[in-house]
């Protein structure tokens, strides 16, 4: 079977017919819905998209994809994203997402020409609970809100812009993806607790042509009380120095193009009943404890 990194899927959903996208054009989007086939209600335990299967890769900037319920509406907001070099969402035990026979999913896709014509047809896979597994725990999958702003002036190095989010419920934070464009450099999340103590999770050094999501270890997913405060901090090179960089002498700002640039991330997590959180952070201070 072909590789995933989430392991076998037990289903894969394939768009319906294939894209082919041109030599030259400009950036383009587009949603396409599927059929998944499901045939009764299950829990997703880990989800991962794929380009291709050929060149793919090569076209797609990016695949956000979301549930329809058989009614025709969205339900749970985003089930997963991709942009290039993107792993798969693996949930911790005891939490999932539900899929209803009959769903179908909606590919938002965003295609760049790269001067041949490349055919694709992305697929997602997904690897279920056992049937009549009912996870305590839903997931949800939020593209938070970002620094849109953006002022990055030509041959400038190490352009800062900063993001908040302010979780409403306690919640135990499950993974960061940070996405920008090819003059994104480095991206910081960390918390602003609501006693004001700061506590920083990640730096990553961002590179375009590798982006992954970051799935935090069981023994230290960051446990967020409610009224949490996520600060996302991004840094753009748009000098000569940036091996990505398309031209180091155009201003840049905020664009969905390849060529313009962004400050997103992505979060994934699942809120907490105030039991379950006190319960949980009194085994984590047992565990620092004993160790």
């Amino acid at each position: 079977w072909e590789w995933w990194n989430i392991g076998k899927p037990d289903l894969i959903v394939t768009l319906p017919a294939d894209v082919t996208v041109p030599p030259a054009s400009s950036d383009f989007w587009t949603n396409i819905e599927a059929e998944s086939g499901l045939t009764e209600d299950r829990y997703i335990k880990a989800v991962e998209v794929k380009p291709g299967p050929d060149s793919g890769i090569r076209v797609v900037h990016h695949a956000v994809a979301s549930l329809i319920s058989p009614d025709g509406s969205p339900t749970g907001g985003t089930l997963v994203e991709y942009a290039v070099g993107k792993n798969g969402d693996i949930y911790p035990e005891h939490a999932g997402r539900l899929m209803k026979a009959g769903s179908k999913i909606n590919f938002n896709m965003h295609y760049h020409s790269v001067g041949e014509a490349v055919t694709d047809r992305t697929r997602i896979g997904i690897v279920f609970y056992p049937k009549g597994v009912v996870p305590k725990h839903i997931m949800t999958t939020i593209l938070s809100p970002n620094a849109d702003d953006l002022d990055i002036p030509a041959g400038a190095d190490n352009v800062r812009s900063d993001a908040y989010f302010r979780m409403a419920r306690n919640s135990r934070l499950v993974g960061f993806m940070p996405h920008m464009h090819n003059r994104g450099k480095r991206q910081c999340i960390e918390a602003i607790y609501p006693n004001m103590v700061v506590e920083q999770f990640n730096c990553v050094n961002y590179d375009f042509q590798w982006q992954i999501v970051y799935n935090y270890a069981d023994d230290v997913a960051p446990l967020l009380p409610a009224g949490t405060i996520i600060h996302v901090t991004s840094w753009h090179d748009n000098s000569a120095a940036n091996r990505n960089n398309p031209d180091p002498r155009n201003w840049v700002g905020f664009g969905h193009r390849t060529t313009d640039d962004m400050a997103r991330h992505w979060l994934t997590f699942y809120g907490m009943s105030d039991e379950d959180f006190q319960s949980e952070l009194a085994e984590r201070a047992s565990i620092r404890k004993t160790n």
